[in-house]
């Protein structure tokens, strides 16, 4: 095996996963496939025969901690791991070496100078393409401008021989990946309009996001092809020279270019800008309007700030007055100038230290003196950032799992679970020195049109047709100027009451003014990955490295990606909010953010109403925070262990209020929670009923739709709904605390509260006051 088709095929690994449009259910069978084809194809186990099983093991621990923890890195960690069981020889080691020069090549193409890097090689293939005459926005940079640079570099630095012979190679396979471009733009000519109106179409969905793979599929094969010659074998077996020049020189040009942003001061104050298409209403409490609507757009954002211990502050004007203490300042969807004065002010205070945040949203204009701007833009004219007459859509959920973070330090971390919520934001144009920070793989960019005063509806169709761009959409950026900051966030969806309550450790970062990585980590990173192409260079040395140290190196690069910190830090630090939390320890059965029938956006509107702050969060890795109020398990699927128990039991017993909503199936998962208060839910099933229950505050005939028979074992427990000696719901006091359990698991869900269709006002009312409650107030 080559050197060259030892890194291609290697590189196949990565190409299949959170960087690609590979489904995300099928990363792991197809990394695990190909990496024990590389195997087989190395050569026979080092040991014998009876280790051939045990040398996938590596291979299989990489590829299961790359998804759960989203470093590609550990995936190719694995794989080396594996070769150390392959026979030690020449050929194997040029695996060996080409996995640590991949290693290195991905953090370099992921570091902000890899993103201008591989725009202008697509902006390069986009202009060849269109000597066809076919729209050029079908190759997305994270598809088939990353291949082409990819195959470029790994036969320029893999492959030996002459110098021309290896410009004579690469050409080639760049030319390859050129004409692969122009043969997904024939093909996609070929294809109806896709995207998110055409989910219904399972076949068309699963035709178009494989297109960018075509320029990849064409590079390898021809590079693979171009490389296949005698004297590729013998040059392995001698060992060659320059085999990771180009990289080791590469890395220390993304080091110093990539430097982390200076610190911010810390964030003491939050200044949110009232005026804009925003709605700073809060949710009603006395129940005028109901509805998926009812409880407005940003009205909990500043107590949300103050939970996190900031001072907050919402302003009708941006004055001297209001920037003199303010840390940040959030301008949410501007739809209007905001002046000269203004806009000065506000750039003087930048470059003293403040963060700038500016949250807009697709297609998004405002109207003055009869026509139609983009005034979200006037802030931005201090950066290289800019909001585009567009819609970020997706071809998946949400961009779930389908979005990169990207910097030195913290940069293969495929999010998973959509942590900044963008659902159809507004793709950014990013330009130099501003850094791209969430990237969203599958996604498209719906041309939006120019409104009138006729007609004032921007909106595309939301549908990706020829010509618009394919991938790499740039959802979240940031920018220095002076010592202070400025972030675009393209779209206001995760900061909605309904959605921050799940998108809340996000936002956080951003109101805190979190740096993504901090710089010791930036620093040891790039330590490792300077030594780690050191050591590879014949400048260096000229022997192989031992199997053992690109192990060593791959460990030290793989290790500052492990998420720790961030799945650590709880920046809820408690204050005069009351929090309200749904706890997903033990995974709600539903959706938490939307208004299905099993979701969970009924609680998050009580909760507002009852005047506390819904957040979801799982207690068994954060802890409850001090200042929460209600505990919710509803439709608990898992039991999350005896610490968090004890944690739970100690936090009710000290004044806090634990909401259980379950059925029977749940009983196995809460028995030793339940046993410890006292009770048990027994296989005695009831139908729909609707029971009068009086509940501090009078009377209210409320809806059950299934509930089982609560039976108690000891206590002083208070009967709430109840039949003969059959009990739905009933509460005990417990220390300071209480406990309320209702037998109904879908109680606390749309579904019996309010949805698109349904509103029940009495189970709307039950639950403001049940969330109302604590110890103390009883």
């Amino acid at each position: 095996m080559s050197g060259c088709s030892a890194a291609l095929a290697a590189w196949s690994l990565l190409v299949f996963g959170c960087h690609g449009w590979m489904p995300v259910a099928l990363q792991p069978f197809v990394l695990g496939v190909l990496g024990a084809a590389l195997l087989a194809a190395a050569g026979p186990a080092r040991f014998g025969a009876w280790s051939r099983p045990l040398r996938y093991g590596p291979l299989l621990l990489g590829v299961a901690a790359r998804q759960s923890l989203g470093s590609d890195l550990l995936a190719i960690l694995g794989l080396h791991s594996s070769m150390q069981l392959v026979a030690s020889n020449a050929a194997s080691q040029r695996v060996e070496r080409s996995l640590v020069g991949l290693a290195i090549l991905q953090v370099q193409l992921s570091t902000t100078l890899g993103f201008y890097l591989e725009a202008s090689i697509q902006a390069a293939i986009s202009g060849l393409v269109s000597w066809s005459g076919t729209p050029a926005e079908l190759d997305p940079v994270y598809g088939g401008a990353r291949s082409a640079l990819v195959v470029a570099l790994l036969i320029a630095t893999f492959h030996t021989g002459s110098a021309w012979a290896r410009i004579w190679r690469v050409g080639s396979a760049f030319a390859l990946a050129v004409l692969g471009a122009i043969l997904v733009a024939q093909l996609a000519g070929l294809l109806a309009p896709f995207g998110s109106s055409t989910t219904n179409n399972p076949a068309l969905a699963v035709v178009a996001t494989q297109l960018p793979w075509a320029p990849f599929v064409l590079g390898l094969g021809g590079a693979v092809w171009l490389t296949r010659s005698p004297g590729d074998a013998a040059a392995a077996a001698a060992g060659g020279r320059g085999p990771t020049l180009v990289l080791a020189v590469v890395a220390a040009v993304m080091v110093l270019v990539s430097l982390p942003p200076a610190g911010l001061r810390a964030a003491q104050k939050v200044v949110f800008y009232r005026p804009g298409f925003s709605n700073w209403e809060t949710a009603d409490p006395n129940l005028s309007g109901a509805g998926p609507y009812s409880t407005g757009m940003m009205g909990s954002l500043p107590m949300f700030a103050r939970a996190l211990g900031q001072q907050a502050q919402l302003v009708d004007a941006l004055d001297a007055a209001a920037l003199a203490d303010a840390d940040v300042l959030v301008l949410v969807n501007q739809d209007h100038s905001l002046g000269k004065a203004s806009l000065e002010l506000v750039a003087g205070w930048i470059r003293g230290g403040g963060h700038l945040i500016v949250v807009g949203d697709h297609t998004f204009f405002g109207q003055a003196e009869g026509r139609f701007e983009m005034f979200v833009n006037e802030p931005l004219a201090l950066t290289s950032i800019r909001f585009a007459n567009n819609s970020a859509d997706h071809l998946t959920h949400a961009f779930r799992d389908a979005t990169v973070t990207v910097g030195l330090g913290g940069i293969l971390d495929c999010v998973a679970g959509n942590p900044y919520s963008p659902i159809i934001g507004a793709g950014l144009e990013v330009g130099w020195p501003a850094r791209p920070i969430v990237i969203g793989r599958h996604g498209f960019l719906d041309e939006g049109r120019m409104p009138t005063p006729a007609n004032d509806d921007a909106i595309g169709d939301l549908t990706w047709n020829v010509g618009e761009r394919l991938g790499g959409v740039v959802l979240l950026a940031e920018q220095q100027v002076g010592a202070g900051r400025v972030t675009a966030v393209g779209d206001t969806t995760g900061f909605h009451n309904i959605a921050r309550s799940s998108a809340w450790p996000a936002a956080a970062r951003l109101l805190r003014s979190d740096p993504l990585q901090s710089r010791w980590h930036y620093w040891l990173t790039a330590l490792v990955l300077l030594g780690m192409a050191g050591s590879q260079s014949p400048l260096v040395r000229r022997r192989l490295p031992s199997a053992w140290e690109g192990t060593l190196w791959l460990a030290l690069l793989s290790a500052p990606f492990l998420p720790i910190a961030d799945r650590t830090n709880n920046p809820l630090v408690g204050s005069d909010v009351p929090l309200v939390i749904l706890d997903t320890a033990v995974y709600p059965a539903g959706k938490l953010g939307d208004w299905t029938d099993d979701g969970y956006l009924t609680l998050i509107s009580g909760a507002m109403r009852s005047g506390a702050l819904p957040l979801f969060t799982s207690t068994a890795e954060h802890g409850i925070p001090p200042a929460t109020r209600a505990l919710l398990v509803s439709s608990p699927r898992v039991d999350p262990g005896p610490v968090w128990r004890r944690a739970v039991v100690d936090w009710v017993e000290r004044g806090g209020h634990l909401i259980v909503a379950a059925d029977f199936g749940a009983q196995p998962l809460l028995s030793g929670l339940l046993t410890q208060f006292g009770c048990r839910i027994g296989p005695l099933v009831m139908g729909p009923q609707s029971v009068e229950v009086g509940l501090d505050g009078g009377a209210l005939v409320i809806r059950l739709e299934e509930s089982w028979n609560l039976e108690f074992e000891s206590g002083d427990w208070s009967r709430i709904v109840y039949r003969g000696d059959t009990t739905s719901m009933a509460r005990r006091p417990w220390g300071k605390g209480l406990v309320t359990i209702i037998t109904d698991r879908q109680f606390l869900m749309n579904r019996n509260q309010e949805n698109r269709d349904i509103i029940r006002l009495p189970n709307l009312k039950f639950l403001m006051r049940l969330l109302g409650t604590t110890g103390s107030s009883r």
